[in-house]
């Protein structure tokens, strides 16, 4: 009996976590047009225009050779643009790789 009232609190408390937990946004407002996960950087920069600051980060790619060892094959790009949305919003962090964007954050500090 003991054994069940445990299970049962525990699973009521796992339920409580992932149902209170905060989603991740995927999308936020800019104006009136909508920024989603997954749309071109180009799109992006015509409904927003220039972030209000870019960071890019440039990171080696590398390949393992066969005799062993590894080598540089190339050079992956991220950026990360920052939105400030204005008063009583929270600005927006969108990553962006291949001209993609991969995550939107809106950042609480």
């Amino acid at each position: 009996m003991m054994t069940n009232n445990y299970r049962l609190v525990s699973l009521a408390v796992l339920w409580l976590a992932a149902v209170s937990a905060p989603a991740q946004p995927d999308a936020f407002w800019c104006g009136q047009r909508l920024i989603r996960e997954g749309m071109r950087a180009s799109d992006i920069l015509d409904r927003c225009g220039e972030p209000d600051s870019k960071d890019i980060v440039e990171e080696p790619i590398f390949a393992w050779r066969p005799g062993g060892g590894r080598v540089q094959t190339g050079v992956t790009v991220t950026e990360y643009w920052l939105y400030d949305r204005g008063s009583g919003r929270f600005p927006a962090r969108l990553t962006i790789r291949e001209n993609i964007a991969e995550q939107i954050e809106l950042l609480t500090r």
